[in-house]
């Protein structure tokens, strides 16, 4: 039986190097006019997915309904003393944990987006997976594809391949990099992609392409040696482009501060990468949502990380380059629960950050009080989430979005 690229990939893998490539994928919203996109070509998005249903409610806190907010959430709530304050905004305060998130909107370098998530009729509400899959993809109610593309790969499509994938996955989905025409790419690190050879290092690594160059009368094998090979040779590129890097300042120790520092190592290359995914995972806080500082602790990660990052933009004149966008696949529900946590909810908060951004405060908080709550008690969506993504396209790479999104949807200003 002869295998399809994708049939292979789906069953088998491809692993190679500390890198992992995927398959083709099958359009599904059409194809992005090119017109715009040599002159801003140069530009990245960075996606920061906080995975597993970041709790907005208590990223965001309305002090405009406070009194509703402690009324809900006798358990998992922030005392006001504990909030912490935005400079000319009374009606809204972060989680004390965004300290450096706090001093970068006081500095107009971010937008906080209210309410956002998928829309009423979204087939994997309250579902991890299918909410991952629908932020990824914009395929809200599934069109059956066995091959879907996420929203930054249709983008990725109208450019014209280079010695690297255009866009890279460090740990953020590979489904949101995925486009008709190329390939995402998924490393752990850059030093990952290494060959590790013990001794006669570069004989033993000549032996080796040798043999990735001879072709294979089995199309499955041969198909696997063209994609270790295309691996290798962009893993060499990466590797000599990015030696000279070296970062201005000190990143925190953690995994999703390592993941922006190998993005900025990336960039700094300009190497045509247009796109970059991270993930910071621990956000499905069912229990004990604020013991030892639980989720404040994930929202310091995030922002002493992204800080790092961007401080680290601006030292190697990056910074106008670069959109950073947090995504999570829902919310929490605004009851907290007999065990001090909070269960999956709907709509959530988004944050875009950089020079680029226009700060503020953008979309309507929604409404906690019982009327204006949906799906038995669930925040309801203000901002659907694809308006955020139109924004981007239209605004950040100044193309058309209803390719990307798969629609037309009002755009917001905070680019």
């Amino acid at each position: 039986m002869k295998l399809s690229r994708r049939d292979f990939l789906k069953s088998a893998g491809i692993v190679t190097a500390g890198l992992t490539v995927g398959g083709f994928a099958k359009p599904l919203f059409g194809a992005v006019p090119t017109s715009n996109i040599a002159a801003l070509a140069n530009r990245v998005v960075v996606i920061v997915n906080l995975q597993g249903g970041n709790d907005g409610l208590n990223t965001v806190i309305p002090l405009n309904q406070y009194d509703r907010y402690a009324e809900l959430r006798p358990l998992v709530k922030f005392d006001q003393s504990e909030l912490l304050s935005l400079s000319g905004q009374t009606d809204f305060a972060l989680n004390p944990g965004l300290t450096k998130i706090r001093d970068l909107y006081n500095s107009g370098k971010v937008a906080i987006l209210n309410g956002v998530g998928v829309p009423h009729d979204a087939t994997g509400l309250f579902d991890h997976d299918a909410g991952q899959y629908e932020f990824q993809s914009c395929d809200v109610v599934r069109n059956g594809t066995s091959a879907p593309t996420g929203w930054l790969g249709r983008y990725l499509d109208a450019f014209t391949a280079n010695a690297v994938t255009p866009g890279i996955d460090i740990g953020g989905g590979t489904l949101i990099l995925r486009g008709t025409s190329h390939d995402p790419m998924t490393i752990n690190s850059i030093d990952d992609l290494r060959l590790y050879l013990n001794f006669e290092e570069d004989a033993r690594k000549a032996a080796y392409q040798s043999i990735m160059n001879l072709p294979n009368s089995n199309s499955v094998a041969d198909y696997n040696r063209l994609v270790r090979k295309n691996a290798m040779e962009q893993a060499d590129i990466i590797i000599n482009a990015t030696e000279s890097y070296v970062p201005a300042v000190q990143y925190p120790d953690s995994y999703l501060a390592f993941s922006l520092q190998q993005c900025a190592k990336i960039i700094s290359a300009s190497l045509g990468v247009k796109a970059l995914t991270v993930g910071l995972g621990g956000f499905d806080t069912h229990s004990g949502q604020n013991s030892g500082a639980y989720h404040a602790g994930l929202m310091q990660d995030f922002s002493d990380s992204v800080n790092a990052f961007y401080a680290d933009l601006v030292a190697h004149s990056l910074q106008d380059r670069v959109l950073i966008l947090t995504i999570s696949e829902f919310g929490r529900r605004p009851y907290d629960n007999n065990d001090a946590g909070t269960d999956h909810g709907y709509s959530s908060t988004a944050f875009a950050i950089g020079d680029m951004v226009n700060g503020g405060v953008y979309g309507t908080y929604p409404d906690l009080s019982d009327q204006w709550l949906v799906f038995d008690g669930n925040m309801d969506v203000t901002t659907d989430f694809r308006r955020v993504y139109s924004t981007i396209a239209a605004n950040f790479f100044q193309v058309d979005p209803v390719p990307i999104v798969g629609g037309s949807f009002p755009t917001l200003s905070f680019v």
